[in-house]
């Protein structure tokens, strides 16, 4: 499947058309102020012709005119007030009756020759050897020669040998491609945002079954908002048994260890908060926080605190001129405030059990 694709990719339009434009109408263009040079006496075009230049010159506008009329992804050529088409307008009628040229359109084709020249410091008849796009289509036909190595069904265990060679935006995507945990994937740099936790998450809930068919069933479910529970759906209520609870624990305990590790001073995203309420609920408890403060004891705090009062310190020095930058400062700072509030409370917890059973509002996770 993944070779089909291959065969069947195609390079974006706009490069389709700088790689046309490369290959065939900038050497055209250069051939035709070329044959203009021929004619230059005393620094102005049309003094005087080669014996043979008259034929010469047809036969380059009919091959122009040819490859305009044939199936192209360059517009340039077709505009009829492109300098191209000027230009070769220009040149089919020197080749017929130079008399007919006005002096505007000699100094035209004179200019066109010097800024060529100033430009490119000499005319290139010839097509680049290197194209945009070149480096794309070896690296395809490359990956094509790697996968053919590999069995059809098999796929590719290992990326090591490849994946430094990849430019990083496409490393990133190849590496999207790897299974494993979460710790995992945080190690391979995959998760840097609470967006792609975010992604995550179900995947992560939906491992807490031990039935693949129910698994796969709740990926599906969860890629809605939907306001039923998951097992208050019909065809799942009738045979409903809540997954086992270690299992729960060690699902809620890799989102709020990645959550902490990732950005700590930041609230749960909406859909985060639904799949850790989604597992304190199937571990019989009514809020997601009470399930977190049972974990918490697994996490190293004091380096979220740190992370916390890194970036309180960091917004507060930010310079925020304008009043709307100055509140959404102001949010950012609170709501990590607050983060940070919960972390220290919960290191007090952990140091003095007996403080407890004397607290009796926690602040927001």
């Amino acid at each position: 499947e993944v070779l089909e694709q291959l065969n069947d990719y195609s390079l974006p339009l706009e490069l389709l058309r700088k790689r046309e434009s490369a290959s065939l109408w900038s050497p055209y263009f250069h051939q035709m102020l070329a044959m203009i040079e021929e004619t230059v006496e005393e620094d102005w075009p049309f003094q005087s012709y080669p014996a043979d230049w008259a034929d010469r010159g047809r036969r380059l506008v009919t091959e122009i005119e040819k490859a305009v009329s044939e199936d192209v992804f360059c517009a340039y050529p077709h505009r009829a007030d492109s300098d191209f088409r000027r230009l070769l307008a220009h040149l089919a009628t020197a080749c017929e009756e130079p008399s007919k040229l006005t002096g505007r359109e000699v100094s035209f084709c004179r200019t066109l020759w010097k800024d060529t020249l100033s430009k490119r410091g000499k005319l290139r008849l010839e097509a680049p050897r290197d194209l945009p796009g070149d480096d794309v289509l070896h690296a395809i036909e490359k990956l094509k020669a790697r996968l053919l190595d590999f069995p059809p069904q098999g796929g590719v265990s290992d990326t090591g040998p490849w994946l430094h060679e990849l430019p990083h935006p496409v490393r990133r995507k190849a590496l999207k491609a790897h299974q494993g945990t979460l710790s995992e994937l945080q190690r391979l740099g995959l998760i840097n945002s609470l967006e792609i936790l975010e992604e995550l998450a179900p995947r992560v809930v939906a491992g807490v079954f031990d039935c693949p068919l129910l698994s796969r069933t709740y990926k599906t479910f969860s890629m809605a908002e939907r306001a039923t529970q998951f097992e208050s759906l019909p065809w799942i209520r009738c045979s409903w048994q809540p997954p086992d609870p270690n299992r729960i624990e060690r699902a809620a305990s890799d989102l709020l260890n990645c959550w902490w590790s990732v950005a700590g001073y930041r609230d749960a995203p909406r859909g985060l908060a639904r799949q850790l309420q989604t597992l304190a609920r199937w571990h019989g408890q009514t809020d997601w926080r009470e399930l977190a403060s049972e974990l918490q004891q697994e996490f190293d705090l004091n380096t979220v605190m740190e992370q916390c009062q890194g970036f309180i310190s960091q917004q507060k020095a930010l310079p925020c001129p304008k009043p709307y930058q100055r509140v959404r400062r102001d949010k950012r700072v609170k709501t990590a405030e607050r983060q940070l509030a919960f972390f220290q409370s919960r290191v007090r917890v952990q140091v003095s059990p007996l403080s407890r059973s004397v607290r009796t509002s926690e602040p927001d996770l």
